[in-house]
C-alpha cells in the first residue's frame, strides 16, 4: 500500500508543477498574442526527500526575462503523512537532468 501511494506522489509531481506555471502564466499575464517566447527549466538540486527545480521564460524579440520562478517538490507519505525518501526510480530520471551550475544564487550584499 505505502508503495502505491509513493507511486501516487511521483505520478502527480510534474502535473502539479506544470499547474503552477500555468497558474503564474494565466495569473500574472507576462505574456501578449504574438510574442515570441522560450522557456527553460532544470532540476538543480536533489535531496534526500526533495528536489529544487528552476524554470524561466523569454521574450525573444526583446531578449529579456519575462518569468523565472522556483519549486521545491517534497516526496510525501500521504498514508503515513510523513516525508519520504524519493523512490529510486524517480531520482535517477531526476539526476540525469540535475544542472547544479544554473542554481539561482544569492545577490552580492
Amino acid at each position: 500500500m505505502l508503495l502505491a501511494f509513493a507511486g501516487l506522489a511521483v505520478a502527480l509531481q510534474d502535473p502539479l508543477e506544470n499547474l503552477a506555471g500555468w497558474l503564474y502564466v494565466v495569473s500574472s499575464r507576462p505574456f501578449r498574442v504574438g510574442d515570441r517566447i522560450q522557456s527553460f527549466g532544470a532540476t538543480v538540486a536533489i535531496h534526500d526527500k526533495v528536489t529544487h527545480k528552476v524554470f524561466w521564460c523569454f521574450d525573444v524579440d526583446r531578449e529579456e526575462l519575462v518569468a523565472g520562478f522556483e519549486i521545491i517538490s517534497m516526496a510525501f507519505d500521504i498514508r503515513g503523512r510523513r516525508p519520504m525518501s524519493i523512490p529510486d526510480a524517480h531520482r535517477r530520471r531526476e539526476e540525469a537532468d540535475l544542472q547544479p551550475d544554473l542554481a539561482p544564487r544569492p545577490p552580492d550584499g
